[in-house]
């Protein structure tokens, strides 16, 4: 908790008076905004952090950084900004709250945003379609509640009822044939004339779902409707695991860093990663693909010896996913 109220830090700021002491009070308790924001609104993505050795304690320093921090010092600059640029007026310690909230709900949910792309080359694609398809029909984005929404303008009401999770899970998605995306009209249109709800989508909760979607298509046998996209999908991931292993041979056998018996067991384990990102999950412990085929080594051996070259080569591997589905132009039916 602060000392003083949040109105006092904002003037300190605004004028630049204030103390060492006093910005750590201020950045420590927007951190711990953060951390709640994230406790409370984003546990369905917990696991997928987890697994990436990403806690949320992370998640919120990285998200309130850029508005205190710059070239590792302290400095208001972000902070500064986002004041400047903030519309209404803060003249009493409601106004300073409310801007507060806004400012780190809109910055954690960009962090999480941008973590996820990080680890998940198809939430990063998906995202990337549906911003770009939302910006060319005139949506916006808005943060209510601490959660990031798809809205249109023409139709939103401030103070309506949002779309409950469960009924959320209800609404039709109209998969294109053609890209990684999801016709978002149709969204919008399901929620004005089959719901009470006002026109907002919950933007991560959309992008997790198209996911699902995606992972059980590539997982099971494709209709006539998808077979095209499923299978081009199919082909980019075997075609960025094609790429990542050249890396392998050309960087670490061909220079004898690795034997043919240890890039081996790699590709085997790279096999198994680029499955388990496409679902969404990498397993905790990077060294646990690799163990089950070092019969004589501890985890900790495994470890010390192949996490570093392991973890290069399955960042190259996302990068070569993400660079396959970006590029790629899928075949029309």
């Amino acid at each position: 908790m602060l000392k003083n109220g949040t109105l006092f830090y904002i003037r300190k700021i605004q004028k630049e008076e204030f103390s060492y002491i006093e910005l750590r009070e201020f950045i420590e308790f927007c951190t711990e905004v953060s951390l709640f924001l994230l406790k409370k609104n984003h546990q369905n993505i917990k696991k997928r952090f987890d697994n990436n050795n990403i806690s949320f304690e992370d998640v919120a320093v990285d998200s309130i950084t850029p508005l205190f921090i710059k070239d590792d010092c302290l400095n208001v600059t972000g902070f500064k900004f986002a004041l400047n640029s903030w519309r209404n007026e803060i003249i009493t310690e409601a106004d300073a709250h409310f801007f507060v909230l806004k400012i780190i709900t809109k910055k954690t949910s960009q962090t999480v945003n941008s973590i996820l792309g990080e680890i998940d080359p198809l939430y990063k694609k998906l995202l990337k379609n549906i911003s770009y398809q939302s910006y060319k029909l005139g949506y916006k984005k808005a943060y209510r509640s601490g959660i990031a929404y798809l809205i249109d303008p023409g139709s939103y009401k401030r103070n309506g009822k949002i779309v409950t999770d469960e009924h959320f899970e209800q609404i039709p998605l109209n998969i294109p044939k053609d890209k990684i995306s999801v016709n978002i009209c149709d969204v919008f249109a399901y929620l004005k004339n089959n719901t009470e709800y006002i026109s907002a989508i919950p933007l991560n909760k959309l992008i997790l779902r198209l996911k699902n979607i995606y992972v059980n298509l590539l997982e099971s046998k494709p209709g006539e409707d998808n077979i095209q996209l499923v299978l081009e999908v199919k082909y980019s991931i075997e075609r960025a695991l094609n790429s990542t292993l050249n890396k392998l041979e050309k960087s670490y056998v061909n220079k004898e860093i690795l034997s043919e018996f240890e890039a081996d067991i790699m590709k085997k384990a790279l096999l198994e990663v680029s499955s388990d990102l496409m679902d969404g999950g990498i397993q905790p412990g990077l060294e646990n693909y690799l163990l089950p085929y070092f019969d004589n080594f501890s985890k900790n051996d495994v470890a010390l010896k192949y996490r570093n070259i392991f973890d290069y080569l399955i960042r190259c591997l996302k990068k070569e996913i993400y660079k396959e589905l970006d590029f790629q132009t899928f075949p029309k039916s």
